[in-house]
């Protein structure tokens, strides 16, 4: 699990509630004639070790001063372990929706009791598409607005890849398997206590996939302004280009989120600021240089998701170059060199080892013996990042915004981590029988030829025996 990284608790929540919320609103819903220039839709899972923090973020929202052009509402699910430092968070367990006036608390009295709320004795599956899209459609019905966030808020291992850890935790298999049929997707790490594919609750996951269901259905044609992930590693060319019909933007984190996290008040703030009306462009850059300046370490990333195809279909043609020209032993002593020099996302945690695309291309790019056509796709790759990518900061940590993308350092590497994956990167033979159940490959996976170039890179003798110089792409020196 990634405890403890993705964001500390915030003071002031214990302020929230216990104090009393004189300005809270009674009616249920905004008039039905009613049209805000935004509804921000916050699906926060509190129901695992982020308890605590999710009240914290909820606090910060119900702090912030709001309008009648700015809808906020938000489906806040809460397990059973006490926060030590705010009061009375053990009142309830469960998922109940809220909408966000200031002085709301996460109180059972202040959550929507109309019909089509949830309540709490129904302990919805945050894991579940079928609550996400409840959600969805909740907000869209009674929250009229001309347009749309979405932030999902939970724990991220982003999701290309079904993972099964060793020892203790492959007793968990059996528990969520019945899930991962229904989902069709891949990614999890099943953990007894409630490990996280993208989200997760105590009972399944939530994967890419069914989030891009969801949203196409209830969003046709790109109809969301923002889909946003409060959450650690979404910043992949895999989960982006799954998602890339259902929001005009992505916001996403390459690697794990900052301990502060997010900045939900100045979000709230903003929104309500000047009576203007803010672009998806516009509150996107907000929220990243807020993001930034908590946290210079790693900035988000702003992805124009129609541009997408452009970074798929380059990077394909990357791999397919590095195949025709790296026939020798040395070219993969080489390209091990070059990824062993740019950052990788997720090895620490055991989650997925996922490179930067752009520090990968530029490393790639500086290598003197490259061919020339390999040069070409890398300046290729580059200029289909610089399209899709919007400018969001300045260079955080000498960082540009960029995405990831699978690139497992060795064979012994993909094998170590227990990765079976019979219709994604099945990649190697690990001298095992894949894990059973339906897997399915990602679109990105699908659709183009980054995995026959790791199929080929893997396939040399064991990079992970190989010296760490730079080896030549055209043979023995």
């Amino acid at each position: 699990m990634l405890t403890g990284h993705r964001r500390l608790f915030m003071l002031g929540a214990a302020l929230l509630l216990a104090g009393i919320a004189e300005a809270r609103a009674t009616n249920a819903y905004p008039p039905a004639d009613h049209i805000a220039d935004w509804t921000v839709m916050v699906f926060m899972n509190g129901k695992g070790d982020l308890k605590c923090q999710s009240l914290s973020d909820f606090a910060d929202l119900a702090r912030a001063r709001t309008t009648p052009t700015t809808n906020i509402v938000v489906q806040l699910g809460l397990g059973e372990s006490p926060c030590s430092n705010i009061p009375n968070s053990d009142k309830w367990t469960g998922v109940l929706n809220f909408w966000i006036r200031q002085g709301v608390a996460p109180i059972v009295d202040d959550a929507c009791h109309e019909q089509d709320c949830p309540r709490t004795l129904d302990d919805l599956d945050m894991g579940d598409p079928k609550t996400l899209k409840g959600f969805v459609l909740w907000s869209r019905t009674h929250f009229r607005a001309k347009h749309f966030m979405l932030v999902l808020s939970a724990h991220g291992y982003g999701s290309v890849l079904r993972q099964f850890f060793l020892n203790n935790q492959l007793a968990a298999r059996a528990k969520y398997l019945p899930q991962a049929e229904r989902a069709s997707d891949a990614g999890i790490d099943p953990e007894p206590e409630g490990g996280y594919s993208f989200i997760s609750s105590d009972r399944s996951f939530l994967y890419v996939r069914d989030v891009s269901k969801v949203l196409t259905q209830a969003f046709p044609q790109r109809g969301l302004d923002l889909l946003a992930f409060d959450s650690c590693l979404m910043g992949s060319i895999e989960s982006a280009y799954e998602l890339r019909n259902t929001a005009r933007l992505i916001i996403a984190d390459e690697d794990r989120e900052s301990i502060q996290g997010w900045d939900y008040s100045d979000l709230a703030n903003y929104l309500s600021s000047d009576g203007a009306l803010k672009s998806g462009q516009q509150l996107a850059m907000r929220i990243a240089a807020r993001y930034s300046d908590r946290d210079s370490n790693w900035p988000l990333s702003i992805i124009a998701t129609e541009r997408l195809d452009a970074v798929a279909a380059s990077l394909s043609d990357l791999g397919r170059d590095l195949r025709k020209s790296c026939k020798q032993p040395t070219c993969a002593k080489a390209l091990n060199a070059i990824r062993g020099s740019v950052r990788v996302f997720g090895a620490e945690n055991s989650v997925l080892d996922k490179v930067d695309i752009r520090s990968f291309a530029t490393q790639l790019a500086a290598k003197e013996d490259v061919p020339k056509g390999i040069q070409d796709e890398v300046r290729l790759v580059t200029r289909a990042l610089d399209g899709t990518l919007l400018p969001s900061v300045p260079e955080s940590g000498g960082f540009s915004p960029s995405l990831s993308v699978y690139f497992p350092a060795s064979k012994s590497d993909y094998c170590a981590q227990r990765i079976y994956d019979q219709g994604g990167y099945a990649l190697a033979d690990c001298g095992e029988a894949p894990e059973p159940g339906p897997f399915f490959a990602l679109q990105f996976v699908e659709k183009h030829g980054w995995s026959l170039f790791l199929m080929d890179y893997l396939s040399n003798d064991d990079p992970q025996h190989m010296p760490t110089f730079v080896g030549s792409f055209r043979g023995t020196h």
